[in-house]
């Protein structure tokens, strides 16, 4: 899965406070535990704080699917 685009765009969204949700706290626990990771080539993709970490972050891995899913279908 090409992570790169919907991971940047979704960051951008967070930090422009275009995105909300309604308040679940397990997606804001997850929210915290996110970290983004730049390979060389300036890619993004959500990762865990640690590996290993026994925090998820299934949640924010979902809505950034949703995400690229959403502008696929946009685009027809």
């Amino acid at each position: 899965n090409d992570f790169a685009g919907p991971t940047d765009q979704y960051e951008g969204l967070v930090k422009d406070g275009k995105l909300h949700h309604n308040g679940n706290k397990l997606l804001t626990w997850q929210a915290g535990n996110t970290r983004v990771k730049t390979d060389v080539n300036h890619n993004k993709r959500p990762i865990k704080q640690q590996f290993g970490d026994f925090r998820t972050i299934d949640g924010m891995v979902a809505a950034i699917m949703a995400l690229a899913v959403a502008q696929k279908l946009h685009e027809v």
